[in-house]
Formats: structure tokens, sequence, C-alpha cells
């Protein structure tokens, strides 16, 4: 049972709208010198004050030999490129509509959105980034927060309203967000057992070279390389709090913000089904596993390469429809649990945590009557786009004044990971006393803190994701 917490912070409702335009100061921005080339970046729609800059090559077209092979550096100074709209997205198979008793007019249209379903083009030369900012002092350079999509490490894209960062970056002035493009599926996680280490996980490869691009130019965005947060949800969660086990001697970011998974929240495929599923393309395609079968699926269109692979199905995609109780044993092994465990971990070893559960349940956000909050909902308080991922839903002013509050606490933390949140009311993570955020409680637009024992209870004995074997 969770006590009532005494540390209540009510929202203040208020007008986000910019009062001023600043068209002129824009136009002295709109170009920056990279290490890509000289971009050139516009206001962005509905802003006033944000450039952005969209499309950003920050790596080697990954095709030809390049294809299974690590990012490289693009080094194209004397380039330019108008970055007036998204780059491609990665190779991949959007799910398919599915369809629920109830539905909400504007359930499929979400859905869709989450899903990288919505028809955007797609290319293997893809690996591209987007940075939104506003001109400031080069006195006082901006934080920054990066951020990777989730979708099981098959789907995803940033050419969609749920993760674009002009409203963000428009009502947090101070703030530059960058969202990237990394490869997915069997182009971003072959599993060749040929391949070499160094040749495997390659998404998270483009991800940590895209870091790096923004470590080495963002400064030229307004932006601070000292204070780079990376930011996911989903896989794009666990992406990032691998970061908090990897690079030790260079870490580059200096804050992370996991949505709804973590390091410790998924299984991953043994060997022997990593090569069998391997081997299943590579015999679907007509190569030779044993004959070079890399420069074999180096030459294949990667349309026909995606086809192969996606024929490859999980069991859930077959028709296998889970009962509540491994609903119910899904959601702690893959979320309650790994986050109390690592935050409990960090706090032991004196490094801050700070840790929310999500409840609201607006109207523009609904896919069915009573749906709640659902997986990737709360990424709506962070980048704004309720409304246009509704198809024009209007926000409450409730809502409005909630996502102000979210927006600035990440803001608060991206500026400072240690102390920032807590000089907005947000405690440190600690078993003992109330330092739980639940966002929107009982249908209330408040942060309330509780105690975690709530829901600690239930992760005795429970097996974290990532500690079994698929």
């Amino acid at each position: 049972m969770l006590s009532t917490a005494s540390l209540l912070i009510p929202i203040v409702l208020a007008n986000t709208a910019l009062a001023t335009p600043c068209q002129s100061t824009i136009e002295q921005h709109a170009q920056v010198r990279t290490s890509s080339g000289l971009i050139t970046g516009h206001t962005a729609p509905n802003t006033g004050c944000v450039i952005e800059f969209l499309g950003i090559p920050y790596a080697k077209p990954p095709i030809g030999d390049l294809r299974f092979a690590p990012p490289q550096k693009l080094l194209t100074p004397d380039l330019s490129y108008n970055a007036s709209s998204f780059g491609h997205d990665c190779p991949s198979t959007p799910s398919k509509p599915v369809n629920y008793p109830g539905f909400t007019p504007q359930a499929q249209r979400i859905i869709n959105y989450f899903a990288s379903a919505t028809g955007t083009p797609q290319s293997e030369d893809c690996l591209t980034l987007n940075i939104w900012t506003s001109p400031s002092s080069p006195r006082r350079p901006k934080p920054v927060l990066v951020f990777f999509y989730g979708g099981r490490f098959t789907i995803g894209n940033t050419n969609t309203p749920f993760y674009y960062g002009a409203h963000l970056a428009s009502t947090q002035r101070e703030f530059v967000i960058v969202t990237v493009n990394y490869r997915l599926n069997i182009f971003g996680f072959p599993g060749a057992p040929s391949l070499p280490s160094h040749s495997q996980n390659l998404g998270l490869r483009d991800q940590r070279l895209a870091v790096e691009w923004v470590r080495d130019n963002i400064p030229s965005f307004h932006g601070d390389p000292s204070k780079i947060t990376l930011a996911g949800q989903s896989s794009g969660g666990v992406s990032v709090d691998y970061w908090a086990y990897a690079y030790p001697n260079d870490p580059i970011a200096h804050g992370l913000i996991a949505h709804s998974g973590t390091a410790f929240s998924f299984p991953s495929n043994t060997k022997s089904i990593q090569q069998s599923n391997w081997d299943s393309v590579v015999s679907a395609l007509s190569c030779s596993p044993t004959h070079d079968p890399i420069s074999c699926m180096q030459k294949i269109p990667w349309q026909t390469l995606l086809s192969a692979a996606s024929a490859l199905k999980p069991a859930y995609a077959q028709g296998v429809i889970p009962t509540k109780k491994q609903v119910d044993s899904f959601l702690l092994e893959s979320f309650t649990c790994p986050v109390l465990y690592q935050a409990k971990g960090r706090r032991d070893h004196g490094v801050p945590a700070f840790v929310y559960r999500y409840f609201a349940d607006w109207e523009n956000t609904r896919l069915y009557w009573g749906s709640g909050a659902y997986h990737g909902v709360d990424l709506h308080m962070v980048f704004g786009g309720a409304e246009e991922v509704s198809g024009g839903l209007v926000m409450s002013k409730e809502q409005r004044g909630l996502m102000g509050w979210v927006q600035g606490a990440w803001r608060a933390f991206a500026d400072n990971p240690w102390d920032g949140l807590r000089k907005v009311g947000w405690p440190r993570f600690d078993t003992e006393g109330k330092t739980l955020a639940e966002v929107v409680r009982r249908e209330k637009a408040m942060v309330e803190f509780v105690e975690v024992g709530g829901y600690e209870g239930g992760c005795e004995g429970v097996t974290m994701g990532a500690l079994g074997v698929m």
C-alpha cells in the first residue's frame, strides 16, 4: 500500500507561447560550419525563435562494403547541406495496423506514429541526426539532450511528431535537442558469426559515433559539450542505460534518462539463435553460409535483404496471446524491478538516481476508454507532440501545465544531473522516504512523491529480463 506523500508539486497553468519574435537573430545563426560541411537551417514551424537543422549526415552512408561494418566518420567540411527536411528512415518493416474493440478515432494514428508506420521514406543511407536550438550568447552555452528512439531494435525513426524537438526547444529556450537515426534489425544487429566483435551491435556503434559528432560540433549550435545528456525510450532507453557500463575513459555524456527500458530489461538472444537467424536469411537469399556470406549479402538490394530478415517472426507475431499473469510478470521483470534494482545500486555507490511512474490518461492520447498510461505515452510530456500525434485534439490547460513542469525538470537534469532536479523539488531516489515521483495520480495534474515499498514488493523472486535468455 502506497503511503500518501507529504510533498506535492502543484502544476502552474501558464501560456507557453513565445512572447517575442526573433527572426532577425535567427537569420544570423541559421548557417553553421561543421565537420560534415556548411549546414543551413531554418525557423521551425510555429516556434518563432527555434532553428531546426534536419537530416544532418554524421557518418558515411553504410552501403556496399560498409554494410555490416562499423560506422565511418564523415569529414566533408567543404560541402554544403540544406538541412530543410528529415533524412531517410533506416530500413525496417513497419508494424501492421491493429484492431481493438472501442478504439478511439485517434488510436491508429497514434500507433502508426509510434511504430514507424506512416510511410516515411527509407534508405540504407540513413545515418543522420536533427538539431533544434535557439540563438543565445556564446558565453552561456546550453545543455544538450540527445534522444534515441525505441522499437525493439527492429523499427524506429526520427521523422515523427513523437520525437519532434521544436516544442521542447521552444518552451525551454536554454536547451538544445538532438534526435538520431541509427541502423536497425539485420542492418544494425546482424549477429553474423563470421563478423568480428567490432562489427556486431552496429546500431549501438552508430549511436556512439553520433554522440561523438555532437560533442565535436554542438558548440556551433550554442550547445555545451560538457553537458550532454542521453535519453531514449524502450530499446532506446536500453541503449542509453548501456552507456552507464561502457566507455569509462570517455563517456561523453554526463547524464542518462532511460524511459521504459534499462540494461536489465530484456533478454538477449543466445549465440545459437543468432547464428540460426543469420543462416536462415543467408539461405533464403541463396548465399553460401560457408563461402564468404558477408560479401554475398553486401551485394543484395537492401529491400530484398529486409524482406528476407522480416520473414523471421518472433513468437508473439504468430498469434500467441499472453495471459494476464504473463503480462504482469513481463512488466515486473522488464520495467518495475530493473528500474528499482539499478536505482538502489546507484544510490549505494553515490550516484544520484531519480525515478518516476506516469499515470495520465488524457483525452488526446487515449487509445480506448480507460486505456490509461501505456508504453511510450509519457514522451508527449517531454516532446509536446500530443496534439499533432492525435490529429489536432487540443491539450487541456492541466495537460499543458504538467507538460511544462516535466519539460522544465528534464532541462534541469540535463543542466545538472546531480542536483538540478532537487532544485525543482524532486528528491534523489532512496528506499527510505518519499522519493518516487507519481506523475498525474488520481486524475490530478500534479506530481506526488511516495515511498517505493508499494512497488518493490512484487520483485521478490523475479528474474529480470536481461538475466534470462531467449
